[in-house]
């Protein structure tokens, strides 16, 4: 109010020598906020439509300066290659920048040349008339001090709304991706997800695309999974494995058809109480770049708020040895609390069986009723996976086991197995049934059968 107050004395000071002084020192900074808004809307087309390039060049720079594609990069000679698409990458999207910043800089010079030559020039106006006698010089003081403060007050006031204009335009854009409704959508009523989940899966017609595919990932597949029981997802690249682990874990929902847990459809429940009663560990697992306890902690986060489960050693080192990876941890140089990774000072380089021991142990953290692996070992050598599925029922007693894996000489020793093809479930049984059936599922275990007898036969030749 205070401001308002002097603000509106000093016009009418201006006035009172002249109202075209008045109007000339309120009229001349609006060229200069037209022109500035004018450049806001240019900088937010050019940071949108820049997007693109600015997240390939961060793309381009993770390649060559993190550790998860350094041997793959050194060996085929790429550094050279991606080192010199970021830097054209980075000429064209700095040049534009440039000649945007430049433009509008010089405009922004112009108009305030433009705004002193109208402040010289009122400043001259007061002096010949204070030279004439028609003012004091005190006179000239005040007045030259309230065009001064108008000048000053009309710009910082049009320097505010070209800030807040051109800030308006990000947070409208960043406000509808916050507005973004999921998918996976929490019922206005959920379902409360019973303490003593027994694990009873049922999946009933279950169809799914991908959104802008016309293709079905899954066709009408119906099967039940009773409680505690061990069942094996098989079959060929692109048969529709990953997507029913996917869906059963609630990261998509059916297209058609509806899934059951203990005879309730899943989407009756809060998908983030959902989740919390299923243990998984995914083919692309995440190696967080942090210390050995708190890459198995992270498995379960269900105490986040004294982060008690987290630092619980006792449960951590259980999960570990269940995945067969404590003593490896133990050994390491700060044991447990030793940093895994490349990215910060003092981390330890893993294999990639070793990190996916981790990621296994992981999913051993949480006490749920069902328990999903995805390709738990494909990158474990042959001892290690054959003693992990021959503990694989001990490991999970009690749980509803579903895991997907390629090799068929440990999926024979679940109690059932389900063969998927072309996103449609054709067969489903016991090894022994579905050998008998000779179908897909006996032509690719013969198959890996019969490479691994021509391996044998050939490491016994002289």
């Amino acid at each position: 109010m205070k401001t308002v107050i002097t603000f509106c004395t000093m016009i009418a000071m201006l006035i009172a020598i002249s109202p075209l002084l008045a109007v000339v020192a309120l009229v001349t900074p609006i060229p200069a906020f037209v022109s500035q808004t004018r450049y806001s809307a240019r900088s937010f087309a050019f940071s949108f439509l820049g997007s693109p390039i600015r997240r390939r060049m961060e793309y381009l720079a993770g390649l060559v300066t993190t550790d998860t594609y350094a041997k793959e990069i050194k060996h085929f000679g790429l550094g050279s290659y991606l080192v010199d698409r970021f830097r054209r990458l980075g000429q064209v999207y700095y040049e534009r920048q440039r000649k945007l910043i430049g433009t509008r800089n010089a405009a922004a010079a112009a108009w305030s040349m433009l705004t002193t030559l109208t402040s010289s020039g009122i400043y001259l106006y007061i002096a010949v008339q204070a030279g004439s006698g028609r003012l004091t010089l005190g006179d000239l003081a005040l007045y030259t001090g309230a065009a001064t403060a108008v000048q000053g007050a009309v710009q910082g006031l049009f320097l505010g709304f070209s800030g807040m204009y051109e800030n308006n335009l990000f947070l409208d854009l960043l406000y509808r991706f916050l507005g973004t409704r999921p998918e996976i959508r929490r019922p206005e009523r959920p379902r409360p997800v019973p303490a003593d989940v027994r694990g009873h899966v049922r999946f009933e017609d279950v169809s799914f695309s991908y959104s802008g595919s016309d293709v079905k990932a899954l066709d009408r597949v119906g099967f039940e999974i009773r409680p505690g029981e061990t069942v094996a997802v098989v079959g060929r690249n692109g048969a529709g494995k990953s997507t029913l682990i996917k869906l059963l874990c609630r990261l998509y929902d059916p297209t058609e058809g509806r899934i059951l847990l203990d005879g309730v459809d899943i989407r009756e429940y809060d998908p983030e109480d959902y989740r919390a009663r299923i243990s998984a560990m995914f083919q692309d697992f995440v190696t967080y770049q942090a210390t050995a306890s708190e890459n198995i902690g992270l498995g379960d986060l269900s105490h986040l708020e004294d982060l008690s489960h987290l630092e619980d050693r006792e449960a951590i080192a259980d999960s570990a040895e269940r995945a067969g990876i404590a003593e490896r941890l133990e050994r390491l140089p700060r044991g447990f609390d030793s940093p895994l990774g490349r990215w910060f000072d003092q981390g330890v380089s893993l294999s990639g069986g070793e990190w996916q021991k981790i990621a296994l142990a992981r999913a051993f953290m949480r006490e749920s009723a069902i328990l999903v692996l995805d390709e738990p070992t494909s990158a474990l050598d042959a001892q290690a996976e054959h003693d992990l599925f021959t503990r694989l029922r001990a490991l999970a007693a009690g749980q509803t086991t579903l895991y997907i894996s390629h090799r068929f000489s440990t999926v024979r020793q679940s109690d059932r197995i389900m063969f998927l093809e072309d996103g449609r479930l054709v067969e489903d049984g016991t090894h022994t049934e579905l050998m008998r059936l000779g179908g897909g599922y006996a032509e690719l275990f013969t198959l890996q059968a019969s490479a691994y007898l021509h391996d044998e036969e050939a490491s016994r030749l002289p």
